[in-house]
């Protein structure tokens, strides 16, 4: 019974499968209809550039590729350098070192995936395919390596994140009129039959390969080698349901569904392509070359004309036979004279002149002047189209001033300086996907290994505190956290931030540096201003500092970080500002420390107080010794006393010497 049941949910799911099957391979085949015709404009954009001749075009036809010289023009204007991520905590006014740790850690994560995967080259491609066919499309692929232990478990050794160009043919999404109306996109993908079964697609044995190379196409399946034929397989990111799903056309069943494999917050694992000419209308774009291609071909028409003239433009006439050595005159080398027998008879009939009469040429040279003239003016409106002016070319006039041509400069590149940003928005967006990716699937060990940073545990941090605070229990003092210890930055909390969305989005933020060619001395006067700006301030609010204490202190540097945010090479000095500050304010809310005494004015304070006291003993002394006296007389007295009274006069002299009878 049991396995009845399974046998009927097994049925039931096959149904579900090509059910669904069924219904992407019917919106793939609604979408491709929707890109056939920006296909069809994109390959003749592609054999423009390539300089291929089209099979409506003559075969000796001269042309002026225009198309190709703006193409190299605009990349190396869009995208001059390796973009490189810039990941700071967001908010720096406050000393925050768990942000900190997770903005460095995550900058050099980032950093080191680009340094081993194909950062560069898949953005490079990417501006190509939005110059050349109109859009540029980079995917984020992550790719974990596993390996078994000796329990036999699979565990991760090495985690990656790779930057994946992606073909315009190889990209579909459902029409829409903008990119928040896309609900699904499909990349395309020709697989080998080893290649389904590693991706663990069902029934890879038995789907169709479908796809073969341009010269195999017209041939049956049979007559094509089995090594050259492929399975077109579309990989497709369903954001409602938050689904992948994979299929082949012509196969009944879905090979593969995942429930939402990479758990990003905008699901996509792609940042929003960069196009061309876009409306309101649809989301498919018009590349660059149909906003000029009448004026293309009008100047290949004008190209094709002049080298046609050019080649007519030779020296031709007729000569009197009777005069031979008008033969050796066309070959005669310079300042080379040529004997004539009949010089008399020539001289005399008019000369060289009417001997011989050349082609006029001058109707040829006036409508080449006016071709050349044409082809100027073609040039310029293209420029004109297309937003390229002649400072962006290195193209300027030696009598314009530096003022003019700044101007020129500025007013040239307003519109290239959109594409430029749109650049910089694609590759930033394309970043913070990727440290999502990174946040939510890294291994603690991986990133630590990744960045270069090297934090312990929560579990070690608490360990070492319990540690010293027995140490200082067995001494007899009170135990407590030593503070490098309680503020201590654990791998456990840096996790903590990036596996939280919210905690994440609230710390850092992720951003690039610019991908465009800066002018190296506009650079450097940009430093020059910052530093003379800092130099000129500080001299300014040191005596006020000095004067005002804390508060003017804090004011101080509130100031100079308004002014250094203020220049884009500041940027680098704002950490080193902030922490600067800190440091500064938490010395000036400190009481100041009290002078060292001078050794010599010690010494002579200690002699003083030694002569004090000994003036002090004498007078003690002398006090002392006046009580002891006064003390004794009074003792005297009290004997008399207690004798009685005395006779008064001279007394009888005893016998030895003693008053009083003899004994």
């Amino acid at each position: 019974m049991i396995d009845d049941d399974d046998d009927d949910k097994a049925e039931q799911g096959d149904a579900v499968k090509a059910e669904s099957s069924q219904a992407w391979q019917n919106q793939l085949e609604a979408a491709e209809k929707d890109h056939k015709e920006w296909w069809d404009r994109a390959d003749k954009c592609e054999k423009r550039y390539r300089a291929e001749r089209l099979s409506t075009q003559k075969a000796r036809q001269r042309r002026f590729n225009i198309f190709y010289a703006n193409v190299e023009t605009l990349r190396s204007t869009l995208y001059a350098r390796v973009a490189k991520p810039d990941v700071r905590a967001r908010f720096t006014q406050t000393r925050d070192p768990l942000s900190r740790t997770v903005s460095d850690m995550m900058e050099r994560t980032l950093a080191y995936c680009a340094d081993n995967t194909e950062h560069d080259a898949a953005f490079r491609a990417g501006v190509h395919e939005r110059l050349v066919p109109g859009r540029g499309v980079v995917r984020l692929v992550y790719e974990p390596e596993t390996k078994r232990n000796e329990a036999g478990q699979e565990v991760i050794v090495d985690q990656k994140v790779n930057e994946e160009f992606v073909y315009h043919k190889d990209f579909l999404h459902n029409p829409a009129r903008c990119w928040r109306d896309v609900w699904w996109v499909a990349f395309r993908t020709k697989m080998t039959r080893e290649d389904m079964e590693a991706a663990g697609f069902a029934d890879a044995e038995r789907v169709p390969l479908n796809w073969c190379p341009e010269p195999y196409t017209n041939k049956a399946p049979e007559d094509v080698p089995e090594d050259l034929r492929r399975a077109e397989v579309w990989e497709i990111w369903n954001k409602t349901k938050r689904q992948r799903l994979f299929v082949v056309k012509g196969w009944p069943t879905l090979l593969r569904v995942d429930d939402d494999p990479y758990g990003l917050s905008g699901f996509w694992p792609m940042a929003e392509p960069i196009q061309a000419v876009t409306g309101n209308e649809t989301y498919i774009p018009t590349p660059d070359l149909e906003l000029y291609i009448d004026q293309a071909e009008e100047l290949d028409v004008i190209t094709d004309r002049i080298a046609n003239l050019t080649a007519a433009l030779k020296r031709r006439g007729v000569y009197d036979a009777s005069v031979k050595e008008l033969r050796r005159l066309a070959k005669a080398g310079d300042n080379e004279f040529i004997p004539s027998e009949n010089f008399g008879s020539l001289a005399a009939n008019g000369g060289l002149k009417a001997a011989f009469q050349t082609e006029d040429l001058s109707p040829f040279v006036a409508v080449l002047s006016g071709l050349y003239q044409d082809k100027d003016m073609l040039i310029q409106s293209i420029y004109e189209i297309t937003g390229i002016s002649d400072i962006l070319r290195g193209a300027s006039n030696p009598n314009e001033t530096a003022t003019a041509q700044s101007i020129k400069a500025s007013a040239g590149s307003a519109r290239v300086r959109t594409s430029q940003r749109e650049v910089q928005r694609w590759i930033r967006d394309t970043l913070r996907i990727k440290a999502e990716i990174i946040a939510e699937h890294f291994e603690p060990m991986v990133l630590m290994e990744a960045s270069g940073i090297k934090l312990p545990t929560k579990a070690e941090v608490q360990q070492q505190a319990m540690q010293a605070m027995q140490q200082q229990a067995m001494q007899g003092q009170q135990p407590q956290v030593p503070p490098d210890l309680a503020n201590q930055v654990t791998i456990d909390d840096v996790m903590g931030v990036l596996r939280s969305d919210k905690l994440r989005s609230y710390r850092i933020d992720i951003e690039t540096d610019s991908t465009v060619l800066e002018d190296a001395e506009s650079e450097k006067q940009s430093r020059t201003e910052l530093l003379t700006a800092m130099s000129g301030f500080l001299q300014q609010w040191a005596p006020m500092a000095q004067m005002g204490g804390p508060p003017m202190v804090k004011l101080g540097f509130e100031l100079l970080g308004f002014g250094v945010r203020g220049f884009k090479s500041g940027r680098q000095v704002e950490e080193a500002l902030d922490e600067a500050r800190d440091e500064i304010m938490q010395q000036a809310s400190q009481p100041p420390p009290e002078p060292q005494p001078d050794p010599a004015l010690e010494v002579e304070k200690i002699k003083a107080q030694a002569t004090e006291i000994k003036a002090k003993a004498d007078v003690q002394k002398a006090q002392i010794g006046a009580v002891v006296a006064e003390a004794k007389g009074r003792q005297d007295l009290a004997k008399m006393a207690a004798m009685g009274p005395q006779p008064i006069g001279p007394q009888p002299v005893m016998p030895g010497g003693m008053n009083g009878p003899a004994p």
